[in-house]
C-alpha cells in the first residue's frame, strides 16, 4: 500500500480531509496517525511526507514524536489509531502488528544525542 493509498484510507475512516489547514484536534490527531502508519509501514523519508501534508519537516518529526504520548494516555486516539489500523489490507497489519506502547517507543522515537551534565 503506498502513501496515498493510505491517506484516502484514513480519511475515508475518519471522515477528515488531511491537507486542510487547520489546527482543530481531530485534523491533527488523523495527520499523526497517517506519519505513524507510514513510517511503521514504508520507512519513508520526510520529504515524501511532506509533499502529501504540505508540512515542513519539523512538524512531520513532531507528530512522529507525539503518536507515543497520545497512545499512551489518550484512549480515544487509540480507538482511532486502530480503527484505522483495522482498515487497513491484511499484510500491511501484520507488518504493524497490533503496537504496543514499548513497540511504538522503539519504532517512533527520534534518536538523541546524549549531553554530558556537569555539576
Amino acid at each position: 500500500m503506498d502513501f496515498i493509498a493510505i491517506k484516502e484510507t484514513i480519511e475515508s475512516v475518519l471522515e477528515i480531509e488531511l491537507t486542510t489547514a487547520n489546527r482543530k484536534r481531530d485534523t491533527v490527531e488523523a495527520k499523526i496517525i497517517f506519519c505513524a502508519i507510514c513510517f511503521l509501514i514504508h520507512k519513508p523519508k520526510l520529504k515524501e511526507l511532506e509533499v502529501i501534508l504540505d508540512k515542513d519537516h519539523a512538524t512531520i518529526l513532531h507528530y512522529k514524536k507525539l503518536v507515543v504520548a497520545f497512545h499512551q494516555y489518550d484512549k480515544l486516539f487509540q480507538k482511532k489509531y486502530q480503527k484505522c489500523i483495522d482498515s487497513l489490507s491484511i499484510s500491511d497489519r501484520k507488518k504493524i502488528l497490533f503496537l504496543k506502547h514499548d513497540y511504538l517507543l522503539r519504532k517512533m522515537t527520534v534518536k538523541r544525542s546524549k549531553t554530558k551534565v556537569y555539576g
